[in-house]
């Protein structure tokens, strides 16, 4: 993904069988390099405009959708803010995600003790 013109940023699509946590963590990392991490609030900051803050929602959310497989978009597609966004996917993905790491460290403690 190309960001800035001068930088390239290679993050897979999340698909839902990924590390939803890693992947939210790259995408934050993304969208801090790009002044938007503010955007995944559900409340304008005090210091930007009204007209700043819808163009730093549209550009979150675009960077997030297009960080989403095409499966993943669809569920998502009625939403129209980042922070919307960004808390749904948490909802879907974020107890999966952490779930699957605790039943892999079980079974793994399991099997070496």
């Amino acid at each position: 993904m190309m960001i800035g013109g001068s930088l390239n940023y290679e993050l897979l699509r999340f698909d839902g069988k990924e590390n939803f946590s890693l992947w939210q963590l790259q995408v934050k990392d993304l969208l801090s390099k790009q002044g938007m991490e503010n955007a995944l609030l559900n409340q304008k900051p005090r210091s930007i405009t009204e007209d700043d803050w819808d163009e730093m929602q549209d550009h979150a959310l675009s960077t997030i959708r297009l960080c989403l497989s095409d499966d993943i978009t669809k569920q998502v597609v009625d939403l129209t803010t980042s922070g919307q966004l960004w808390s749904k996917l948490e909802t879907l993905y974020l107890s999966k995600s952490l779930s699957t790491k605790l039943s892999t460290e079980m079974y793994l403690r399991q099997r070496l003790y």
